[in-house]
């Protein structure tokens, strides 16, 4: 069963050189990406000073940043469960589980997938102003956190002091790429549930509730629900590194949600799958 999954995941890549809403949002994101760190470059030219590289887990610290992230992958996951004409023959070959579970190993590499696009991008359009080294956060990036010069050259996003003081550059590097895998992965493998067992396909909108509830509890609701919100726990900002915050998630918590969310969606999938009439829509 795990080789048949595998050959449906690897299916789905296929289809992205067929496609053009992947062009589409790689030039989304491209824009987006150049939008958000040009005050950055222009930091570091004004003053002289290289950037670090690991910019990337401040980035996406903030929720509007966050919330366009998610959007592109609910772009990237709008037409979950990936139906249509041609897959009837591989349906019929792999049977309906193999199938399900090869659809979510898909989601889950196309999630890592952008994500590492969206770290690559981010180390491109900084190569220019930024330094090989990683041992430390650098000037710029403590310069923004201890001061209001992030104002001054419009920033949109924030450099938080207990990111820098708790972390290195590198554990928050690996940190956030994982956290921000699982969360862009748990809104696709919602979207593609949802898509496959209601009679009409709301997923794009329940993945787009899930990526609002960040900004809701963010502006009104209490911060504890935090910890129940995939997309804020791939916030750095939102984490209590030092565990004495009983309203904010610690890393552990993070880590442990996501991962039996991840879990729990895949399991139900696996066990309904058998009793589940799937429809194969026409293609356009």
């Amino acid at each position: 069963m795990a080789a048949k999954a595998a050959r449906v995941a690897l299916l789905g890549f296929r289809r992205w050189g067929a496609d053009v809403r992947y062009p589409l949002l790689l030039a989304m994101i491209t824009v987006f990406l150049w939008w958000a760190l040009d005050p950055v470059k222009a930091m570091a030219y004004a003053t002289g000073y290289a950037v670090s590289p690991i910019v990337f887990p401040f980035l996406t610290g903030g929720e509007v940043n966050q919330l366009i992230i998610i959007v592109g992958a609910l772009f990237l996951f709008s037409d979950a469960p990936f139906v249509g004409e041609s897959q009837l023959f591989v349906l019929a070959r792999t049977g309906r589980r193999p199938w399900v579970l090869g659809q979510a190993l898909y989601i889950a590499g196309a999630s890592a997938c952008y994500v590492a696009v969206l770290l690559a991008l981010s180390l491109i359009f900084l190569a220019p102003v930024s330094t090989m080294g990683t041992e430390g956060w650098g000037k710029v990036l403590t310069t923004l956190c201890y001061t209001d010069a992030g104002a001054a050259f419009h920033l949109g996003f924030t450099v938080p002091e207990k990111v820098l003081t708790s972390l290195t550059p590198a554990a928050a590097l690996g940190l956030q790429l994982m956290l921000e895998w699982m969360a862009v992965a748990i809104v696709g493998l919602v979207v593609f549930t949802v898509n496959l067992f209601a009679p009409v396909k709301a997923g794009v909108f329940a993945g787009g509730l899930m990526a609002l509830f960040d900004l809701l509890v963010t502006n009104a609701l209490p911060f504890a629900l935090y910890g129940f919100s995939p997309v804020s726990l791939a916030r750095l900002p939102v984490l209590d590194f030092a565990g004495n915050n009983p309203y904010l998630p610690t890393v552990g918590w993070a880590v442990g949600f996501d991962l039996c969310l991840l879990a729990t969606l895949v399991a139900f999938l696996a066990v309904v799958a058998r009793r589940t009439v799937i429809d194969i829509a026409p293609e356009a």
